[in-house]
């Protein structure tokens, strides 16, 4: 089985597995989405990093700056994958779509 993400193509021409995850992995990370998930990275991370390092940031303590950046770093990973997985959902019931079509047509 060829795993050319760009042509390979499954029954009835709905994408193959690979290609659908290829697919939806440049979407997960096309600007729109990138652009979304660094404003929730921001308001996120920003909250998460005033409830951990209030002290620090305040002046009272070191401010530990590994886990200030990680802190931005997860919300973003976790927007850009929620819209990794939403797409995925999005082309799979698409797939379904056509086929429960096109079983319709044969009756």
């Amino acid at each position: 089985m060829a795993w050319d993400v760009e042509t390979e193509r499954g029954k009835r021409g709905a994408p193959s597995r690979p290609a659908a995850y290829g697919s939806a992995l440049r979407s997960a990370f096309s600007w729109h989405v990138v652009k979304r998930s660094l404003l929730i990275a921001t308001a996120v991370g920003t909250v998460l990093n005033l409830i951990n390092q209030g002290d620090a940031i305040a002046g009272n303590a070191e401010v530990e700056w590994g886990k200030l950046i990680l802190t931005f770093c997860v919300p973003f990973f976790s927007a850009t994958l929620g819209a990794y997985a939403a797409q995925g959902d999005v082309q799979c019931e698409g797939r379904l779509r056509d086929v429960t079509m096109s079983h319709e047509d044969l009756g």
